[in-house]
């Protein structure tokens, strides 16, 4: 890009602006995201202090749940009229101090990640790409007026030996591994020897695989059927996996080499009892069995059913899927 705004978004700050610039922000236990407006909108990125965690961001209306600076960067992109169309990315949430055992880090960050998703949907913004967890700082940096967004790590040296340890025996490992979390209605594609992670209650995980080039990905399955709607087609089972399948083949793999691993389906709000809720997961699972078969891809493994969340965790370098309990109140 030629001559423009250049500007180094330090924790607790934000920036909001159009032409041509281009914005940086190193990020670690703290949350950069980066806004892109529709073409004449406004674009920006805000730097959230690492100290924000937990329960501390809600969807529209949430009051005072939502951090002052994260509600100053929406009014200050125009509000919800303004950022109809416009697109988001999310990164950090890393553990540099390795503080928190994996497990109790990857939860916190999911739970953070949704949260924040939650708000920016709230104001009609969708999330493209997810880049947190891990001990590694990064870089997030936002360049106008395309709207491109790249997260590079920053001291990969540092924090190689520890995130190449896969606690559960099914990954050996690499000199940099990655976990990514995919969020509610959202698709992602990776290569091994990197991770997938997701909390699942009512939705449904599903995992694709193709062993032959150790390329896989995941679909957060919200709801059975997209009934004509358009948008947000990783929201729905029966859109989610031909997206997620020609988001596989794109990346190299083969369709008639795909196989997959499912799990949620809970009826995490009201137990065994006969609901509205449970309905929804059981045609959730349904739906997600029928769009695969009509694909023509074998289940392997599944975990689903019940009235406990999950959380659903896929190694790349082996297809690996580990399923554990979860009970946040926060998945969907």
């Amino acid at each position: 890009m030629g001559p423009g705004v250049v500007r180094h978004l330090v924790r607790g700050n934000l920036w909001v602006g159009a032409g041509e610039a281009v914005i940086h922000a190193v990020v670690g236990a703290g949350y950069g995201v980066a806004v892109k407006g529709a073409p004449g909108r406004l674009s920006g990125m805000v730097h959230l202090d690492g100290r924000w965690s937990g329960p501390g961001v809600a969807a529209e209306g949430g009051g005072d749940s939502v951090p002052e600076l994260l509600r100053s960067f929406f009014d200050a992109l125009g509000g919800v009229d303004a950022l109809r169309g416009a697109r988001a990315e999310i990164a950090g949430g890393a553990d540099v101090l390795r503080l928190l055992p994996r497990q109790a880090h990857e939860e916190a960050v999911a739970r953070a990640v949704t949260l924040l998703s939650e708000a920016l949907w709230a104001r009609t913004v969708g999330v493209d790409r997810v880049t947190t967890g891990g001990a590694a700082t990064r870089r997030m940096s936002l360049w106008l007026p395309d709207g491109v967004v790249s997260v590079e790590q920053v001291g990969v040296a540092a924090r190689a030996q520890a995130d190449a340890v896969d606690p559960g025996g099914l990954d050996p490992g690499g000199a940099h591994v990655r976990t990514t979390t995919v969020n509610m209605g959202c698709i992602c594609v990776d290569v091994a020897p990197h991770l997938l992670l997701t909390l699942l209650g009512s939705c449904v995980g599903v995992a694709l695989y193709d062993d032959a080039v150790r390329i896989g990905g995941l679909a957060h399955v919200m709801l059975p059927e997209s009934r004509g709607r358009a948008a947000a087609h990783g929201r729905y089972a029966d859109t989610a996996i031909p997206a997620l399948i020609e988001a596989l083949v794109a990346a190299g793999a083969a369709r008639e080499r795909l196989r997959a691993k499912i799990a949620g389906g809970a009826s995490v709000l009201f137990g065994a009892e006969v609901s509205r809720f449970q309905r929804i997961s059981e045609a959730n699972v349904a739906v997600v069995r029928e769009a695969l078969a009509a694909a023509g891809i074998p289940i392997v493994a599944e975990e689903v059913g019940g009235s406990v969340g999950r959380r659903m965790l896929i190694y790349l370098a082996s297809f690996g899927v580990k399923v554990t309990p979860f009970c946040s109140g926060v998945c969907g």
